[in-house]
């Protein structure tokens, strides 16, 4: 099979993760810091170095505040609705995808919160716009660093520069697509919550998800439960991360999520970039004369192409591109405010986002089917 659906999952993973999980799975596959036993302790000290090191890999603030979480939707619900009280206001954009609109729409429900949503011109948000929307009453404003349908690329340290000059508003911004693809510095675009998965660019497995948090940022936590000590204390444990962590954590998550990070930072970000849009560049000039719809960023922003056809729906170019060996993503990749926008809603897009494992061969070889068809 050859993979083009990097967006939603990495695959394959570097041999350097699978290895690493396996042997630190195996000999320190214990619940950390839970029993009085070397094993638990050393265990608890990798969680430990693997918080310092994805705080460094972002420069956040400090591992106290790298949360462990399940994935990315898990991370915008803890921070959604474990910060937003009845009556607050919201702005977020079209861009989103639906574990941030769905959350918000529950919340327009069940707390009376407003949300307004800013457009997208030229691939960006206005900042104007953005600047006009801001109020006292604002509470959050929530940014996709990088569409999952298109690759638009949002410039979040100008975007954070403005909340924090013209309101007290959180900046949250969704990561999912961007981090493993280009830098990302927490402190420097002003970040109060920094969220991602690691089961996509960053090449851990599935089921472990990161919140980031700045100091002053204070979230209801949305579980309670165990977390090892203090267990005399008949409410959560206010220290973090532990506050936002109950139960026993995804060891084998984190170990992942580790080896991952050091293979971005052993490779460098900026050359698995460099790949991808080179492969990206290729399959746009073998598709230039073809009668495909393209809706791509037109900056160096994450490897990922849609497309449709007059004559054939998102789900049927699919289907042929699976009959011969080669996976895709169809349908409306769970934004459908951004399908509304660039106009493909209903039926949304085929997409074809590419890998640090892909190669100029394959990619041939889908331009060919796709010229064809």
């Amino acid at each position: 099979m050859i993979y083009f659906d990097n967006s939603a999952t990495s695959f394959p993973k570097p041999e350097i993760v699978y290895k690493k999980m396996m042997d630190l799975y195996q000999r320190f596959g214990v619940n950390p810091h839970r029993g009085n036993y070397k094993l638990s302790f050393e265990a608890g000290n990798i969680v430990e170095e693997t918080r310092t090191l994805i705080s460094n890999f972002f420069n956040g603030y400090g591992r106290d505040f790298v949360v462990f979480t399940f994935n990315a939707t898990d991370s915008l619900n803890m921070a959604i609705k474990g910060l937003l009280e009845d009556g607050d206001e919201v702005i977020t954009t079209v861009l989103e995808h639906n574990s941030v609109l769905r959350p918000l729409n529950h919340l327009k429900n069940e707390k009376n919160i407003k949300v307004t949503y800013l457009n997208i011109k030229d691939e960006e948000i206005s900042l104007e716009e953005l600047r006009q929307n801001l109020s006292k009453k604002t509470k959050l404003v929530i940014v996709n660093h990088i569409s999952n349908v298109t690759g638009y690329i949002q410039d979040i340290k100008a975007i954070g520069e403005i909340i924090k000059k013209n309101s007290r508003a959180f900046f949250l911004v969704d990561a999912s697509q961007s981090a493993g693809i280009v830098p990302i510095d927490q402190k420097d675009s002003k970040i109060d919550i920094l969220i991602t998965t690691g089961h996509k660019a960053l090449y851990a497995p599935t089921g472990i998800g990161l919140l980031l948090l700045a100091p002053e940022v204070k979230i209801k936590p949305l579980r309670t439960g165990g977390s090892g000590h203090n267990s005399e204390n008949p409410y959560q444990p206010e220290n973090m991360p532990d506050y936002l962590e109950a139960g026993t954590l995804n060891i084998i998550g984190i170990f992942g999520l580790k080896a991952g990070i050091e293979f971005l930072i052993d490779t460098g970000i900026e050359n698995i970039h460099k790949k991808e849009l080179l492969l990206k560049s290729f399959l746009l000039e073998e598709l230039r004369s073809s009668n495909f719809n393209i809706f791509t960023s037109k900056k160096d922003s994450a490897g990922i192409i849609s497309l449709n056809s007059n004559k054939y729906s998102p789900i049927e170019l699919a289907t042929i591109l699976d009959e011969a060996g080669i996976a895709t993503r169809s349908g409306l990749h769970c934004a459908p405010l951004l399908h509304k926008s660039i106009g493909t809603f209903p039926e949304g897009t085929l997409r074809i986002s590419f890998g640090f494992f892909n190669t100029e061969d394959e990619v041939v070889f889908l331009s060919n089917i796709l010229k064809n068809i």
